[in-house]
């Protein structure tokens, strides 16, 4: 049952992510970047759904049963999360050896 949950709920960052950029490009200026702070949200989200996974699928390979739909969930939720942080990475390569 948390399975089937967390697969149909692991779009929600990306979703979540996706209505705040657009009710955030409504702001000029200043107000983009004063409210962009909510986006932070769907970033954890992100981070707590990718570790929910890698728990229901370590889970899963005790009770020796189907992960395929857990990995994809999973990936899928942490997406988010990786892209943020593998961009900060770089940024933080360019600056020290750019």
């Amino acid at each position: 049952m948390i399975q089937k949950i967390f697969i149909w709920t692991s779009p929600l960052p990306l979703l979540i992510f996706w209505g705040l950029s657009i009710y955030i490009n409504q702001f000029e200026g200043w107000g983009q970047w004063a409210a962009s702070i909510i986006l932070l949200i769907p970033v954890l989200l992100s981070l707590v759904m990718a570790l929910m996974g890698v728990v229901l699928i370590v889970c899963a390979k005790k009770k020796q049963g189907p992960v395929a739909n857990l990995w994809v969930s999973t990936v899928m939720a942490a997406s988010l999360f990786l892209y943020f942080l593998t961009k900060g990475i770089v940024q933080e390569l360019i600056k020290s050896f750019g």
